[in-house]
């Protein structure tokens, strides 16, 4: 997926922000499995989390293990999975593909953490 080159700064905020609002309702299943099952049975498990891209009418998911899931959430506060061809290049850059799903870091650190610290995700 591909944006016009000259993504002016409301529309990258609100890219952004839609893969904030994925990404929070991702961490809110992750914490209710953390809850509901034991460490081996959400490792054995995958799980159906929603693609983090910026789409807002996507619905699209990815299935991945929790500690698949962990990987990625701790391999940088900037990250997100999509699917493949999700990507938007303008506002974040391919880090890892793999063929389910590729993993992508923020260009604008500093929009996201303005973002995060206006909404509280983390």
């Amino acid at each position: 997926m591909s944006i016009d080159s000259d993504v002016n700064k409301t529309s990258e905020r609100r890219l952004v922000e839609n893969e904030l609002i994925f990404a929070g309702a991702n961490d809110g299943l992750k914490h209710t499995t953390d809850r509901v099952f034991t460490a081996s049975e959400r490792d054995a498990l995958p799980l159906e989390f929603y693609c983090e891209c910026s789409d807002m009418a996507c619905r699209e998911k990815i299935q991945l293990t929790v500690s698949t899931y962990d990987q990625i959430r701790k391999a940088s506060p900037y990250t997100c999975f999509l699917l493949p061809g999700h990507e938007i290049t303008e506002i974040e850059k391919v880090v890892d593909r793999t063929p389910e799903y590729v993993i992508v870091e923020k260009i604008n650190r500093e929009l996201v953490q303005e973002l995060r610290a206006q909404t509280g995700h983390k």
